[in-house]
């Protein structure tokens, strides 16, 4: 695939004429921004489902696989981003496991990081075939501008960001679980929307501290009883939202 430096300079306008605004807004000294968690969704176009038609994906938890595979979702682990610029990363939890025609080999992808740091936003996945680690890949590149907004100071909203399957990736489907992707796979895979939890400077968000002894408390049931469940994905995949939506 050619990717060129045109998608990574119309994401860093729209993202400059957005970040001058709420930098403005807020009075915020500092840009620079820790991501403390939310989530993305994926939603797969119909055309790449054909595609997959043959193979099963599966969740690694606490990502999200919704029924039929079409809509994957994972939860922010933490991050960094410069408002004033857009540059950074986020980091995400679990991934997706996949397998072809009912059987081996399984190629499962942890741990994706979205990294605006480079000419051209990528995201990247450690990629691991049949337990073996096979190292950092990248999966996607996103095209086009996001909707960008920026609700109750803390939560950034990146939505209908139309991602392209990557060359590696394509070629470790093909290679490994034995479909037939054509090369270069040119239309979008599907779209992404991420929520963005932000750590902004001087805001008592630090919940280990601030708890009364019986918030703690009932965190730690909470915890347990999350254990004690883990085993029923339904209620657990309404908890992660729940707390994804705090």
């Amino acid at each position: 695939m050619d990717f060129t430096g045109g998608v990574a300079m119309r994401l860093l306008t729209a993202g400059l004429l957005f970040s001058s605004w709420i930098l403005a807004s807020a009075g915020w000294a500092e840009p620079i921004v820790q991501v403390k968690g939310g989530q993305t969704t994926l939603t797969l176009s119909a055309s790449f489902m054909e595609w997959m038609d043959s193979c099963e994906t599966k969740r690694i938890k606490p990502a999200v696989v919704k029924p039929g595979g079409e809509l994957l979702r994972f939860t922010i682990a933490g991050g960094v981003i410069d408002l004033g610029s857009m540059a950074g990363e986020l980091d995400h939890k679990g991934g997706i496991a996949i397998s072809c025609y009912g059987g081996e080999p399984v190629v499962a992808l942890h741990n994706l990081k979205v990294d605006t740091t480079g000419d051209t936003p990528v995201i990247t996945a450690m990629a691991v075939v049949d337990g073996n680690i096979e190292g950092r890949l990248p999966v996607f590149v996103p095209t086009g501008e996001p909707d960008v907004t920026l609700s109750n100071w803390n939560r950034l909203t990146l939505g209908k960001v139309e991602l392209l399957l990557t060359d590696d990736a394509v070629n470790l489907l093909n290679s490994k679980l034995g479909t037939m992707i054509p090369l270069p796979f040119e239309e979008p895979i599907g779209e992404a929307d991420s929520k963005v939890n932000l750590r902004l400077d001087g805001s008592d968000d630090d919940d280990d501290e601030d708890e009364s002894g019986d918030a703690k408390k009932d965190k730690k049931e909470k915890v347990k009883k999350d254990k004690d469940d883990d085993d029923d994905d339904n209620k657990v995949e309404e908890e992660e939202e729940e707390e994804e939506e705090d």
